[in-house]
């Protein structure tokens, strides 16, 4: 005989299906849950017609007989497959509402057992039919409230949808509701836009307090049915918000078959689109891996991380947080590895040292520290893990007008622009047009997640030979033809042969004006022309391993009375902070050494911020306070006539 329970007596989802099992949630909290009980899961629908189950079930709805000897309820269905971590179904099985006659009852329960049958035929799974009968509320207006957001899977955020009346079209897609985003701050509700409540802004917080206190004490996000009639709200059925939920931690290599099986939201970055991309065009990468943590689901992150193995380049990892893109408003990254594989062998000698000590002592310690910053607003992240080798080269590559920009230098850290850079011009045929070869005194290694600075005695200039011009250009052939964009790179030495190797790549939000030859030979970093007063910067260098180019700066403009330029020994990272705190048409910027194609020397031409290198501040007699005209746009002959004294 089938077994009928009410929710005092509740034993098992296993039993009587997972509506039962939320709802025994929502009464077991002491949320408001109209008059329910269940009868048992089963895919036999005779075992309805036991006498002695009708009998049980006649003494189990005498609570719910009018004087008419009908009965006011609900009868839905409560799947063993319903209302899961994975999928919870909602719409998809029959549900029968109203005033109906102790037959009528019976013919209803068969009808919603027998409505398993159709999904098990969509979803080729055997399942067993549990049913719930419930108190049947007219309601004023009912709804659906997801506890967090499904979208963006942000904890931070409560989307409602809620109609008129009895919502059962509305939950199974035949009718459109009204949907309310909530903004949750420091535990203060709001609404996202202004929009009329009919049932009041209150009683909507209220209801989206309840959830959120549930969820926090459930550990997962809900999916939870609400109905309010004469201002009271009741709770109809709760279920995991499945978005969510259903998401698997695991790791996978950055190869297109096997983010196949990945949410795509979670990939949408330009470090996965990039590896895609090289991997189309047959241009060396190194290997990289994406790493999903949902904080709903209980996991061996130890176990997930087992699938990553060390190519033979490999000296440690780049660790990216691309989904959320910020937290905290910033790009949170780090350089990982295994502090056992560090070599401190090179650093026995006088001219190395450790700039920069591991944060972590592996990977796996890295991924829980970012896990923790992100579980406070977010449920689900996405990390890349990307190797990073130790190249003979780092450098940059740009097609500009009809010949390309080369910009290289010894070790890592090429764009952060804190490191004297060796330029060329080079012709599509690839000849050399133009370059400038420098001395590089210092050179930065990342190894095993510490960063070493080395010291560079060997009083050579960084020099790209030919074959090695070629070996870039034919590398890159396929983004250069294709992409207005720069390309970051290394090169590796192997055999005694080059080998390049894509890093990164930043596409240009919009079409910049281009350098032509002649303005790179005169240190033109960006194009425009201002006068102001001379301002000295002092830079340390400390703070540009840890800023990103797609951190959130705050817009900050101060207000000057007077122009100002800025004079700076290099085009390092740390400006970004500056440029962020002055209105871009009142500064400009004056570098002794700097490079084209950094970082920050993209944004000063984004921002049209004039921007010249001039050499020695020393050998061109610059006076900190005094005024000067910076001209980067007129047709000159010299470099020197492109920073004029101003005499007041």
């Amino acid at each position: 005989m089938l077994k009928i329970c009410s929710l005092q007596n509740f034993s098992s989802a296993h039993q009587f299906g997972g509506k039962a099992n939320g709802l025994k949630e929502l009464f077991s909290k002491n949320f408001n849950v109209p008059e329910s009980f269940f009868i048992e899961a089963t895919a036999d629908v005779t075992k309805v017609d036991c006498l002695l189950f009708q009998n049980e079930l006649f003494t189990y709805l005498e609570d719910f007989k009018n004087q008419e000897g009908l009965y006011d309820i609900a009868i839905r269905s409560s799947a063993l497959n319903e209302d899961g971590v994975n999928d919870s179904l909602a719409g998809h099985y029959e549900s029968i509402l109203g005033l109906m006659s102790f037959e009528e009852i019976l013919s209803g329960i068969k009808r919603v057992i027998l409505s398993q049958d159709k999904v098990a035929d969509e979803t080729q799974s055997n399942n067993k039919m549990g049913v719930v009968i419930q108190e049947f509320i007219r309601a004023d207006y009912s709804g659906v409230i997801f506890s967090s957001n499904p979208l963006t899977f942000s904890k931070n955020e409560s989307i409602v949808s809620f109609t008129d009346g009895c919502g059962e079209k509305l939950v199974s897609g035949e009718e459109e509701g009204t949907d309310v985003l909530i903004t949750i701050c420091d535990k203060e509700l709001s609404l996202a836009n202004q929009q009329a409540i009919p049932f009041g802004e209150q009683k909507l917080f209220e209801l989206c307090r309840r959830v959120k206190e549930l969820e926090d004490r459930l550990g997962y996000p809900l999916d939870v049915e609400w109905t309010i009639r004469n201002g009271n709200i009741s709770y109809i059925q709760c279920r995991p918000l499945a978005s969510i939920t259903k998401i698997e931690p695991m790791t996978v290599p950055v190869k297109a078959e096997e983010l196949a099986v990945l949410p795509k939201q979670l990939l949408k970055s330009d470090k996965v689109a990039i590896r895609m991309e090289a991997q189309k065009k047959n241009t060396h990468v190194s290997d990289a891996y994406v790493i999903i943590s949902n904080d709903s689901i209980k996991q061996d992150r130890s176990n997930n991380l087992k699938i990553i193995t060390r190519s033979p380049f490999c000296q440690g990892y780049s660790a990216v947080v691309i989904y959320p893109k910020l937290i905290s408003e910033k790009v949170i990254r780090s350089f990982v590895g295994n502090t056992g594989r560090l070599s401190l062998g090179s650093l026995n000698k006088q001219d190395s040292l450790i700039k920069t000590y591991p944060k972590y002592q592996d990977i796996n310690e890295g991924i829980a520290d970012f896990v923790s910053m992100a579980k406070k607003d977010f449920w689900v992240l996405s990390i890349i893990i990307q190797e990073i080798y130790s190249p003979k080269f780092t450098g940059v590559i740009k097609k500009e007008g009809d010949n390309y920009i080369i910009e290289i230098i010894k070790g890592h850290f090429f764009t952060k622009g804190t490191i004297p850079s060796s330029n060329y011009l080079i012709s599509r045929a690839g000849e050399v047009i133009s370059k400038q070869e420098v001395l590089q005194n210092e050179w930065y290694e990342i190894s095993e997640g510490a960063v070493i600075q080395h010291k560079d005695t060997s009083n050579k200039e960084n020099s790209l030979t030919k074959q090695e011009i070629q070996a870039i250009l034919n590398e890159f052939e396929g983004f250069l033809a294709e992409e207005d964009a720069l390309i970051e790179f290394g090169l590796l030495e192997i055999d005694h042969a080059a080998k390049p190797y894509l890093i990164d790549l930043v596409k240009n939000s919009e079409k910049l004006l281009e350098l032509t030859s002649k303005d790179i030979s005169q240190g033109i970093l960006s194009h425009g022309k201002l006068t102001g007063k001379l301002v000295n910067v002092d830079l340390t260098d400390d703070e540009s391993f840890d800023l990103h180019f797609h951190n959130k700066f705050t817009k900050n403009s101060q207000n000057i009375e007077e122009n100002i330029i800025f004079a700076c020994d290099k085009t390092s990272i740390e400006l970004l902070n500056l440029i962020h705190s002055y209105d871009s048409k009142n500064i400009a910027f004056i570098f002794e050494r700097g490079s084209i194609l950094c970082h920050l020397s993209i944004v000063l031409r984004e921002y049209e911020i004039p921007a010249i290198q001039v050499g020695s501040f020393e050998e061109c007699n610059l006076e900190f306070g005094a005024y000067y005209t910076v001209d980067a746009e007129s047709e000159m002959t010299e470099r020197t006539q492109r920073v004029q004294k101003i005499l007041k």
